[in-house]
């Protein structure tokens, strides 16, 4: 039966794709859907084992399941974008609400304190729930894969600066890193929203963003070591450069990539070789 079922599986996740619709999101949509696939299974395999639900040939059936798993979500994302496309700001839309949906399931579990196996299953159902809100923004939300990214990008940030923050202010290490740097990231995601309706700028600028983020906050340490020197200083101090270094960085992205979306200037036409010569003719030698 095991056998049957992945066999059909594989048979329709290697169907020939109809090229008639927009596929260029697919690679990156499976390849998300499918980690997520590897994690049901491997959840669902610790439920069926905790319950002794499971027969004695346990290693084998638990990766039976994951594989299951993993081939029904490659073979229904590869379905669903055959019937209706995917294009990359679909693809940005749908990961990124599973992404930040399982972050903040595992946040709410870490900051109620909840044991390990309810995190599992928060993370589980939270990814249900990220995938069903991707897909709903995927049909209605007007948005680039640019704008996305830069949603995302602002998110990111502003939950590392809170972590940063609170580290900055002696808060011992634990839940509230996490959970209220999630909360920070979801203002900031609200604040990315806001600012790529006014700025919409491509993919590639917001990697920029992004990468004068981390550029920037490896050089406020840097910085703090060349001048002055290699003494040991509190770890407040380090940290406050971070936070600094990557507003900074960013900034600078910003500034240094404006032009970076700007259409590119027509090429000038150069006189061709009949445009030369056939004045010379006209005029007589």
């Amino acid at each position: 039966m095991a056998r049957s079922i992945l066999t059909l599986l594989l048979a329709l996740s290697l169907a020939p794709a109809a090229r008639a619709k927009d596929q260029e999101g697919l690679p990156e949509v499976l390849l998300f859907g499918s980690a997520f696939g590897i994690y049901q299974g491997v959840a669902l395999s610790y439920w069926l084992d905790q319950h002794d639900l499971l027969p004695k040939e346990e290693m084998f059936w638990g990766s039976a399941l994951i594989l299951t798993t993993t081939y029904a979500n490659f073979a229904a994302i590869r379905y669903v974008s055959q019937e209706y496309g995917v294009n990359d700001a679909d693809a940005a839309l749908f990961n990124s609400s599973m992404f930040w949906m399982i972050l903040n399931g595992s946040a709410l579990n870490v900051g109620l304190k909840r044991d390990g196996e309810a995190l599992l299953y928060d993370t589980l159902l939270s990814g249900y729930l990220g995938q069903g809100i991707g897909i709903l923004l995927a049909q209605n939300a007007n948005r680039t894969a640019g704008q996305v990214s830069l949603i995302n990008t602002v998110g990111t940030w502003t939950g590392a600066e809170m972590s940063l923050a609170m580290g900055i202010a002696g808060i011992e290490a634990g839940s509230p890193y996490f959970t209220l740097g999630t909360l920070a990231a979801n203002l900031g995601i609200l604040a990315g929203v806001w600012l790529s309706e006014r700025h919409p700028i491509s993919r590639e600028r917001a990697r920029l963003l992004d990468l004068g983020g981390l550029l920037g906050g490896l050089g406020g340490p840097a910085a703090l070591f060349m001048l002055y020197g290699p003494e040991d200083h509190e770890q407040q101090w380090y940290l406050t450069s971070v936070a600094l270094g990557i507003p900074v960085g960013i900034g600078l992205a910003w500034r240094y990539t404006q032009g970076w979306d700007d259409p590119a200037p027509a090429p000038r036409s150069s006189p061709t070789r009949e445009a030369l010569i056939l004045p010379l003719l006209g005029g007589g030698f």
